[in-house]
C-alpha cells in the first residue's frame, strides 16, 4: 500500500510543478498508481491494465493511459526488481521453496 501511495504522491508532485488541467492530473494519478501496483506485485502488464481498466470505466480515456501507465509499470517494476537481492529477482512472488535448475 506504501508504494501504492508514492506513487500516487509523486503524480500529485508533478502536477503542481506544471500545473496540469484536471484529465491530465487523473491520468498522472492512475499512472502512478498502475506503476505502484506494477513493483508490489512484480507484474507490470497487471499494474498497466490495472490503471487503464479499472479507474476510468469510460473508452475515451483507456487510450490516453494505457501507453503511460505500461512505461511507469514497466519502469518500476524495473527499478524494484533491482533492490531485490539477486538469487530472490526472478523468483515467483508467493512461492519460498523453489528450486529452478
Amino acid at each position: 500500500m506504501t508504494r501504492q501511495r508514492l506513487g500516487v504522491g509523486f503524480g500529485a508532485y508533478l502536477d503542481t510543478i506544471f500545473k496540469l488541467p484536471a484529465r491530465d492530473r487523473r491520468i498522472l494519478l492512475t499512472v502512478g498508481m498502475g506503476a505502484g501496483i506494477a513493483a508490489i506485485l512484480r507484474a507490470p502488464l497487471a499494474g498497466a491494465l490495472f490503471a487503464a481498466q479499472i479507474l476510468y470505466q469510460e473508452a475515451d480515456i483507456k487510450g490516453d493511459v494505457i501507453i503511460p501507465a505500461a512505461v511507469a509499470s514497466t519502469s518500476s517494476y524495473s527499478v524494484f526488481s533491482l533492490w531485490l537481492p539477486a538469487g530472490i529477482r526472478l523468483l515467483p512472488l508467493f512461492v519460498s521453496n523453489c528450486s529452478f535448475k
